[in-house]
């Protein structure tokens, strides 16, 4: 049995340019908060957008489904739960130099 020590190759797109750009184009309402600096997960870039959001994007397109999933099943799913989840504020398509939805989440530690 093999298991993985590091996670995938991401795409070479993900850059903070690219987060200022999408945010730019789909979500306007967040342009004038600042892009931190990425941290990757195994499935995701992320990114702080000013104090209290965040951009996350998929690494690879295996990672696709794993956001959309999130998305879509987490809102429904959550309603009762008093416990720390993401929170999705804003969805993002495709665009740029990046091929894959995209989302803006509240930045919870």
């Amino acid at each position: 049995m093999s298991f993985d020590t590091v996670p995938p190759p991401a795409h070479p797109a993900i850059t903070p340019e690219l987060v200022r750009e999408l945010v730019a184009e789909q979500h306007p309402e967040f342009s004038h908060l600042e892009v931190g600096p990425r941290f990757d997960g195994w499935d995701a870039a992320m990114f702080r957008l000013g104090d209290g959001l965040a951009a996350r994007l998929p690494r690879t397109a295996d990672a696709v489904r794993f956001l959309i999933a999130e998305t879509t099943w987490l809102p429904v799913l959550s309603v009762d739960w008093t416990f720390p989840i993401p929170r999705f504020v804003a969805k993002g398509l495709p665009g740029g130099a990046f091929p894959w939805p995209w989302a803006c989440l509240l930045y919870t530690i």
